[in-house]
């Protein structure tokens, strides 16, 4: 039997096979809500999310020409999430925060494309995340880390 873990900083594979890899994606800079200005695809696989500790949004977006529309989801530890292949998504991490992510063996170094958000879409996705939170947590201080 072998065993994994991860409690650095940032996203880390800990298993990969033929076929899929179970990560780590812990709390750090890239993904604090004010880094998060641009969604990513994979085109060859589903991802699946599912929080161990802390606080995290989910986002799904459908990007067009002239528009992005975001949908999140204020996470449950425990609960798994599952972004489809072809689905356009990030996730914020808030403070001290574990997601363990499965995905097709390789993903994080060929499968993916970037979209960026314009300024007004980033306020705008910022302003919607921090209300979400805000609603689900109305006495906290301060979410924009």
């Amino acid at each position: 039997m072998e065993t994994f873990n991860y409690t650095e900083e940032n996203y880390n594979p800990v298993l990969i096979t033929e076929k899929w890899q179970v990560a780590y994606l812990n709390s750090c800079p890239e993904y604090e809500l004010k880094a998060i200005k641009k969604v990513d695809v994979h085109e060859n696989t589903d991802e699946a999310f599912v929080l161990l500790e802390g606080k995290a949004v989910l986002i799904s977006a459908e990007v067009s020409i002239d528009k992005t529309e975001f949908d999140l989801i204020d996470m449950v530890p425990g609960t798994t999430y599952n972004i489809p292949s072809g689905m356009w998504h990030n996730i914020v991490l808030i403070e001290n925060t574990r997601v363990l992510i499965v995905e097709n063996a390789y993903t994080h170094l060929y499968d993916f494309k970037f979209h960026y958000f314009s300024d007004q879409q980033t306020r705008n996705l910022h302003k919607e995340i921090k209300s979400l939170l805000k609603k689900h947590n109305p006495y906290a201080i301060d979410f924009s880390n």
